[in-house]
């Protein structure tokens, strides 16, 4: 793994070498200086280096950068200051919206109107931002406004039909919270096409399907939704450990 882990870090550098201004190979290389361990080239000090370069290129980005930083030190002040000024340099700067909605949404207790508003504004710069929907969708499943989440859930599906996330985060947020209607609906929905990226694969949808079931006393159903999730993935020990309660009980 280690050896994997130093080629792909080569790979990176080399990215960023031959396209300084190249956006994707900077943020994976930003976070792989953060998140991996030193012996495998992890080093806040290139961090900090590869933000400075990266401002003289694509400023708003490097303050994104900046606030990257400052989150893995914990300092969540600093970062939010960070990403105001990359809305303020650049009001289409997306990721800078969205690591906002995780900052405000990470407070005790959540900011969940303040992430709601960067949900918006985000919105309002891109209308295909599936990711600000779907963050949307959770806090608006979260504060339980059944009419305003429907408009998103719709408005998200004419904007991204390729991508259903906001129908599982809002699935997700409303069988959190007891609130047990839509809940099915917006799964079967979520499973209507393959999900896409790294969106919840179907075998989390069904284990979703299978807690609601399991709410509403409907064992035979949350039995199959469980054997349908390990068909999937077959070593989903949540689906498991699920299942093997339901056929002991």
């Amino acid at each position: 793994q280690l050896s994997l882990a130093l080629e792909g870090k080569k790979a990176l550098e080399t990215a960023v070498a031959s396209n300084p201004a190249h956006d994707e190979a900077n943020n994976r290389l930003l976070r792989y200086y953060l998140n991996a361990p030193a012996i495998a080239g992890g080093s806040l000090s290139k961090a900090r280096e590869l933000a400075q370069r990266f401002s003289q290129v694509k400023p708003a980005n490097a303050l994104v950068f900046q606030a990257l930083i400052a989150i893995t030190g914990k300092d969540y002040a600093a970062a939010a200051a960070f990403l105001q000024r990359a809305i303020a340099t650049d009001p289409h700067c997306l990721e800078a919206y969205g690591l906002l909605v995780d900052l405000h949404l990470g407070r005790k207790p959540k900011a969940w109107d303040a992430a709601a508003a960067y949900c918006r504004k985000a919105l309002e710069m891109n209308p295909t931002d599936i990711e600000a929907y779907a963050n949307l969708a959770g806090i608006l499943a979260e504060q339980g406004k059944l009419g305003e989440l429907e408009i998103i859930l719709a408005q998200a599906k004419q904007q991204c039909p390729d991508n259903l996330l906001a129908h599982f985060y809002a699935a997700f947020y409303l069988l959190q919270n007891d609130q047990l209607e839509k809940v099915e609906p917006y799964l079967r929905t979520y499973l209507s096409q393959d999900p896409e990226g790294f969106a919840p694969d179907r075998a989390e949808a069904h284990v979703q399907l299978a807690r609601l079931y399991e709410k509403q006393g409907r064992r035979p159903e949350a039995i199959k939704a469980y054997e349908q999730a390990l068909s999937l993935r077959p070593h989903f020990d949540f689906a498991q450990k699920g299942l093997d309660r339901l056929r002991k009980g």
